[in-house]
């Protein structure tokens, strides 16, 4: 499994990097030929990497684990959930809280790579983690 980072100009790629102080706004997960990530318009996706847009992606951090199959399977269930804008609000005001059952990229691919940790999921409910702070914690698993 890869997770890709993505660093992109426009407004709301921008001002996320600000709130989260990294340099990176966005997080995307490669496994076999699909990437899954979620959008603020479309919610989580799963799309064929080779009609998948590469191009804002400027690194990729790869980890493998025994239960990467199962980690696909519970992406396959994510797909069609919203999108977590309450969550992205949360980096900047205490009061707001990550929703359970949506997504914000980040978030996503948190729980992804703590299920192929074999992190339970009551261990890692409304965590903060923003791409940048997530590229820092896959470095630190190397």
């Amino acid at each position: 499994m890869t997770f890709q980072f993505h660093k992109n100009n426009s407004f709301i790629s921008r001002l996320i990097r600000l709130l989260s102080h990294g340099e990176f706004n966005h997080v995307s997960i490669l496994a076999g030929e699909f990437v899954y990530e979620a959008h603020i318009d479309k919610g989580v996706v799963k799309t064929h990497q080779d009609k998948w847009n590469s191009s804002t992606v400027v690194d990729r951090i790869e980890y493998y684990s025994y239960n990467q199959p199962e980690v696909v399977e519970w992406l396959e269930k994510q797909v069609g959930k919203k999108y977590d804008i309450t969550g992205i609000f949360s980096f900047i005001s205490i009061f707001a809280k990550p929703r359970m059952g949506y997504w914000y990229c980040s978030e996503l691919a948190m729980v992804a790579f703590s299920k192929m940790k074999g992190i339970q999921d009551e261990d890692i409910e409304n965590q903060k983690v923003s791409p940048y702070l997530f590229y820092k914690i896959l470095e630190l698993n190397k």
